[in-house]
């Protein structure tokens, strides 16, 4: 099995990963934070959407907006990203992730290596730059279990000072 194919892999595994924990019981409310300075569910959903398509964008398929961002933070798209039910907005991570393996499948093992220019670090190989996608992936699952896990201990505090 190639590179290539192992990193496909990582890729394919993230949304059920990242729905599963969205979708399980004791899921935080999708903008509840931890702290002041840590993500929220939807936080890390949105960034999961947005590496995407910055993959998208500098594997040579034009993103929505030259830059690679979802949409400029003002637009009617961006404004309702940020408010449609977080399960909903799952199903727009899914999407995008299929496109993104889509559009990878069908580069060539040569394209893969070629260098790119990205909007987030210097210029990479895409085959490097998906590398990055795959480890970040990773990093923001994690979170996101960081973030699971901090929701059921405040929750269980809550449950016993009777707040629930």
């Amino acid at each position: 099995m190639t590179k290539r194919h192992i990193l496909l892999e990582g890729l394919e595994s993230t949304p059920s990963d990242i729905g599963r924990l969205v979708r399980r019981g004791n899921a935080p409310d999708a903008d509840w934070r931890p702290s002041e300075d840590a993500a929220s569910t939807r936080d890390i959903v949105l960034q999961l959407i947005t590496n995407d398509h910055e993959i998208q964008h500098i594997a040579g398929v034009t993103s929505p907006h030259d830059d690679g961002r979802i949409a400029p933070d003002d637009s009617p798209e961006q404004t309702y990203l940020v408010t449609m039910p977080i399960t909903d907005l799952v199903d727009v991570f899914v999407g995008t992730r299929r496109a993104t393996i889509d559009i990878l499948n069908q580069l060539s093992p040569g394209a893969w290596q070629r260098v790119v220019e990205r909007p987030s670090g210097p210029p990479v190989s895409i085959r490097f730059a998906v590398q990055d996608l795959v480890e970040r992936d990773i990093a923001l699952t994690d979170q996101l279990i960081s973030t699971g896990r901090a929701w059921i201990r405040k929750t269980s505090e809550d449950s016993a000072k009777g707040h629930i």
